[in-house]
């Protein structure tokens, strides 16, 4: 765009406009990732010719609805957010114990300096402990549950 100022032509660059914000964007690429999930499931599959495309599509949308009802009504968001707080907890005694018996393997300070960030994280002394934990409360709970069925 040229306009004429005072003492001669000059140019003037238009702002570059974004056309598609980033919230755009991050909800074009989250369809296109189902969408090439579902075609990756397609070409993957067996029976290529029994896929029937109207139930692969309500199954889409049923869990577009779910994610929706759990995370805009303020009752179901708050409890996935009471999940998420239980969750944190758990990880965090798991990762106390684990320090005290691992000790820095297990998450504690470490007694030197890390030279690369991350490099510290042992999956079998970090993250694992927390999977047994999980799994073994849900054991517990599938356990107890089929004692008082059967008896």
């Amino acid at each position: 765009m040229f306009k004429v100022l005072g003492s001669g032509l000059h140019v003037q660059s238009e702002p570059k406009r974004d056309k598609l914000n980033e919230r755009q964007k991050m909800i074009i690429q989250s369809i296109a990732g189902l969408l090439a999930f579902a075609g990756i499931a397609w070409l993957l599959s067996e029976n290529r010719k029994q896929v029937k495309l109207n139930k692969a599509v309500t199954g889409i949308l049923l869990q577009l609805l779910v994610g929706l009802i759990l995370l805009k009504i303020p009752i179901f968001r708050d409890l996935f957010l009471l999940l998420n707080r239980l969750v944190l907890s758990l990880e965090a005694a798991t990762t106390a114990g684990t320090s005290f018996v691992f000790g820095y393997l297990g998450g504690a300070e470490f007694p030197f300096k890390e030279k690369y960030p991350g490099a510290g994280f042992i999956l079998a002394f970090r993250a694992l402990p927390l999977v047994l934990v999980i799994s073994a409360w849900g054991q517990k709970q599938f356990s107890t549950n089929c004692w008082h069925i059967w008896i």
